[in-house]
C-alpha cells in the first residue's frame, strides 16, 4: 500500500532513473552538440562535468533508495536524504516549468512537458515520503 512510506521511496527511486532517457533525448531534441561546439574547451568540459555530476547523483540516489529503501524511511539521515530529495526535485520542477520550459523550442515541447510531470511527480513523491516517515516516527 503506497501509505507505507517505504513502497512509495521505491517508486520514485524507479521515477528518477526516467531521467536518462530523458537527457539522452534531450540532447538529440536540442542540438546539445551544436550549442556546445561554440563554448570554449573549458567551458564545454564545464558543462559536460555538471552533466555527468548530475547523472551520477539522480542514478545513485535512486539506486540507494530502491536497495535500501526501509533503511531511508526509518533513520534520521535518510529522512534528511528525503528532505533534500523534497527540495531538490522541487526547485527542478519549478525550473522547468517556469524557466526552462517555455524557452523549448516546438519540437520538443512534448519532452519539456514530459519531463515537467516526472519532476513534479517526484517533487510530491518525495514531499509526501517525508510527511510519512515523519508521522510514522512521531507516532512511536
Amino acid at each position: 500500500m503506497l501509505t507505507d512510506p517505504s513502497q512509495l521511496l521505491v517508486l520514485a527511486c524507479a521515477l528518477q532513473f526516467l531521467q536518462v532517457p530523458g537527457m539522452i533525448i534531450g540532447q538529440r531534441v536540442l542540438a546539445w552538440g551544436e550549442d556546445l561546439s561554440r563554448l570554449s574547451p573549458t567551458s564545454r568540459r564545464l558543462v559536460l562535468a555538471l552533466g555527468v555530476g548530475i547523472m551520477l547523483y539522480v542514478c545513485g540516489s535512486g539506486a540507494i533508495g530502491l536497495l535500501y529503501p526501509r533503511a531511508i524511511v526509518t533513520s534520521d539521515v535518510g529522512r534528511a536524504l528525503c528532505v533534500l530529495q523534497a527540495v531538490a526535485w522541487s526547485v527542478r520542477a519549478l525550473l522547468q516549468l517556469f524557466v526552462i520550459g517555455p524557452s523549448w523550442p516546438l519540437h520538443g515541447r512534448w519532452l519539456g512537458r514530459s519531463l515537467a510531470v516526472v519532476y513534479s511527480s517526484l517533487a510530491l513523491s518525495y514531499s509526501l515520503i517525508c510527511w510519512l516517515s515523519f508521522a510514522a516516527r512521531a507516532s512511536l
